[in-house]
């Protein structure tokens, strides 16, 4: 779910350096932004060719098998899909593909659609006009929630009302996407009178698009002033608006990421104040998958003890397990202590206290060899952490053997514990 000026297009990828440590690198898979104003949509962005892997791939350094021909398999539909209408939906068909050789669906059971589809319901023109006839009021009440909760970082809209509460901030943006005449939303069917709901089983909220234009408009904040003027087809939804469109009018159950989970709790209040209406209830799923890098990431402590024990094992006999040596240590530094504090000469004690290290670093030696790998393992593994541990790489980078196992185990959760 985005109606952000976001950029999709660095992937970033898993690497391995000559040495085997392990990095993130990033291929910027379609040089689509270059030169484009911040706030810009996906959609008013055409879609592009994409660019040659990167060079980390295709020199070897992916960090395992699937990431290479994951991203492979990126560039090939990203390139299938290069003549869409804008880089929103070549990113949202290609990432259809993607996910449909992993969980093939019902044919005609799932669609994309795009928010500003949103605004070409009889639902949005409700809104606009409950907008127009209390701005002050929509706005008030959404400010309100947002300030009950926020941990959600929801920013409130601006109240520069004036003396006709026409300049009051609304939760929209002007879009102006191209000339073309819109897409007509899918899978629409009646509802209440006045009223239209988008349906579809499956639905993927993406980011506004348009058909082809041959500009790059930003898009720009609404206030109540401009909606007598401004045509609906130039309106989309800003994010609490597009979700609590869904969840009043095309789904039982919305489910969130962790982050929208958070930020919903301003949409129920705030839809609850301004128009006394209760959505659809909402759940929070979320699963984490590793990409298999090579065992578990080491952690700081760990990573300190190993070097600690290293280092201390070169003067401390009783660590390599040689307790005679280990007594032997303990008389010679007592004597040292003895004498010092006697005024006696020491350097006897001395040398032979170093004399016995020397010896036992010898007799050890592969014990003190197989000590400092190991320490340079947990520093390794330490620095490759970050990576090891990310749970944000592309999908497409797993190897669809694991990503089908995922979705088995999601089923069944979903679908409760067997019966008897």
């Amino acid at each position: 779910v985005d109606q952000d000026d976001h950029d999709p297009t660095p992937i970033r990828i898993p690497v391995r350096s000559g040495s085997g440590r392990l990095r993130a690198a990033t291929w910027q898979s379609i040089d689509a932004k270059s030169g484009v104003a911040k706030g810009v949509p996906t959609g008013a962005i055409p879609a592009q060719s994409p660019q040659p892997l990167p060079k980390e791939v295709t020199d070897g350094y992916a960090a395992i098998d699937s990431v290479a021909t994951g991203l492979a398999r990126m560039r090939q539909l990203l390139t299938q899909h290069a003549g869409a209408a804008s880089l929103a939906r070549q990113f949202a068909t290609a990432a259809g593909d993607a996910c449909g050789a992993i969980a093939p669906s019902v044919p005609g059971t799932t669609s994309i659609l795009y928010a500003v589809e949103l605004a070409r319901t009889d639902l949005f023109a409700w809104l606009i006009s409950r907008m127009i006839a209390d701005p002050l009021r929509c706005t008030q009440t959404y400010n309100d929630a947002a300030k009950a909760f926020p941990e959600a970082g929801i920013a409130p809209l601006r109240v520069d009302a004036g003396s006709d509460g026409s300049r009051v901030e609304l939760p929209l943006w002007k879009l102006d996407l191209g000339a073309s005449s819109p897409t007509q939303a899918p899978h629409e069917r009646a509802s209440s009178p006045g009223q239209r709901t988008v349906s579809s089983s499956q639905t993927i909220l993406l980011a506004p698009d348009g058909r082809g234009t041959s500009t790059l408009p930003a898009r720009l904040r609404v206030t109540a002033n401009m909606l007598a003027t401004l045509p609906r087809q130039q309106l989309a939804p800003r994010a609490l608006l597009m979700t609590a469109m869904l969840r009043l009018g095309a789904c039982d159950l919305f489910i969130h990421g962790t982050g929208g989970g958070a930020y919903d709790r301003v949409t129920d209040r705030w839809i609850k104040e301004w128009l006394g209406e209760s959505l659809a209830p909402t759940a929070v799923v979320t699963a984490t998958m590793y990409l298999p890098l090579g065992g578990q990431p080491a952690q700081a402590a760990e990573a300190a003890r190993a070097q600690w024990f290293a280092h201390h094992a070169r003067h401390d006999p009783a660590l390599l397990g040689d307790e005679p040596a280990a007594r032997e240590k303990v008389a010679l530094v007592e004597e040292v202590r003895a004498g010092k504090r006697q005024g006696q000469d020491t350097k006897g004690a001395y040398r032979a206290l170093h004399a016995l290290l020397a010896r036992v670093r010898e007799e050890h030696a592969e014990s003190l060899r197989t000590l400092d790998a190991q320490a340079e393992q947990a520093r390794s593994r330490l620095a490759d952490a970050d990576v090891v541990g990310d749970r944000t790489w592309a999908f497409p980078l797993f190897d669809a053997a694991d990503l089908i196992r995922l979705r088995d185990e999601i089923d069944q959760r979903f679908a409760g514990p067997a019966k008897d």
